[in-house]
């Protein structure tokens, strides 16, 4: 019998975030280059959910147009993880990529709007896309060692640049599945994305003859990999799933929202990166996370009402 605790959807849907909110620690502790360490993420986590008896009986069910949809979004997974972590070892921090990962709302309003997803554009949908960049220009100067310049870009002005590139490509991976979710089983779904976003990256590093991440692997890489991989990837998806199964989806939303806030705290705390930046990242921060519940609240608010 499962301890009553572990049944609880909101002990697992917050499990599930703590845990994702170590990703980009992990990320910082790892020493292996940006490819080798995606491309073994991605293999690893296609085998823990392989692993999944779920997938094994459903992946057999599924069509040719399913299957390279899902490549499709395995690709831009791929290219998400690659910006993610080259973000933070541009300028090894953790919290700048975490950062700019929460305009992935704004992006998302646009993505839809200009896909036509959604139709139309709201004054509100405005002012929090106008929230979110006001944020992004505080987070530009906030470093407390150098300037922003955008003529002679180094190493914070490119963690800035990849962690937007990911946040981006989150928001359109994020789009795309969720138009297959509802016809394609999760474990499935996420596995296909996985294998095929690391054999994309497999044929690349091949192309190039780029393996010299193998000589970088040793116990402290590789045990933090596997943590990564199957902790932090394969756990916290299932836990999300089976909270979605009974919790309201605007307090799981909410509480996803909350990693880049979990990851902050321990960048803080493991690494003092609090100590690398000015009032003005802070306040970027503060502006970003509003961006990120604004919308939230305001939907909660505008049910409640109708209601």
């Amino acid at each position: 019998m499962k301890p009553r605790l572990f049944s609880n959807p909101l002990f697992q849907i917050h499990l599930a975030v703590f845990l994702w909110g170590f990703t980009a620690i992990l990320g910082k502790l790892i020493t292996i280059e940006t490819q080798g360490l995606v491309l073994i993420r991605m293999f690893l986590a296609a085998f823990g959910f392989f692993l999944l008896p779920m997938t094994r009986l459903h992946v057999k069910k599924l069509s040719r147009q399913q299957i390279l949809w899902m490549c499709l979004i395995g690709t831009i997974i791929c290219i998400h993880w690659l910006c993610f972590y080259q973000s933070i070892k541009e300028n090894n921090s953790s919290s700048i990529a975490l950062v700019c990962l929460g305009t992935s709302p704004m992006f998302v309003i646009w993505i839809e709007y200009f896909t036509r997803v959604s139709r139309k554009i709201s004054l509100e949908k405005i002012v929090i896309s106008i929230i979110a960049i006001v944020g992004m220009y505080f987070i530009a100067n906030g470093n407390k060692i150098k300037a922003l310049d955008l003529h002679k870009p180094g190493h914070y002005e490119w963690a800035i640049a990849y962690g937007i590139m990911s946040s981006f490509l989150a928001s359109v991976f994020t789009i795309m599945n969720g138009k297959m979710s509802n016809s394609v089983e999760p474990a499935v779904l996420s596995f296909v994305e996985m294998i095929s976003g690391g054999l994309c990256l497999f044929l690349f590093v091949l192309f190039f003859g780029n393996f010299h991440f193998l000589d970088q692997i040793n116990i402290s890489n590789g045990f933090y990999i596997i943590i990564l991989s199957f902790l932090c990837t394969n756990v916290p998806f299932l836990l999300s799933i089976f909270a979605l199964q009974k919790l309201e989806p605007f307090l799981v939303t909410l509480t996803v929202n909350l990693e880049p806030i979990y990851g902050l705290i321990f960048a803080a705390l493991l690494f003092h990166e609090h100590t690398g930046f000015n009032l003005q990242f802070y306040a970027g921060v503060v502006f970003i996370l509003l961006s990120v519940f604004l919308p939230l609240f305001i939907t909660q608010w505008k049910n409640r009402k109708n209601y």
